[in-house]
């Protein structure tokens, strides 16, 4: 599901024609099942993003993502 949510934002945010090369990726918690959202963040880091999966009121995980132009 974290996967899910980290695609849709990085074509969202990113651009449609960017893919995921690489993520490393740690929980913190739990997606609760009943939010049919959660907010994805990114911040530019030399060639790669940084990102936090959050809900609104917990982070939920974290890491950072290379992308590729496809």
């Amino acid at each position: 599901v974290y996967i899910d949510f980290l695609e849709t934002a990085v074509n969202r945010e990113i651009g449609k024609s960017t893919r995921i090369s690489e993520v490393k990726i740690q929980y913190f918690k739990e997606l609760n099942p009943a939010k049919l959202w959660v907010n994805v963040s990114f911040q530019k880091s030399e060639d790669r993003y940084l990102f936090a999966i959050s809900d609104d009121q917990d982070l939920n995980a974290a890491g950072e993502v290379v992308l590729v132009d496809f």
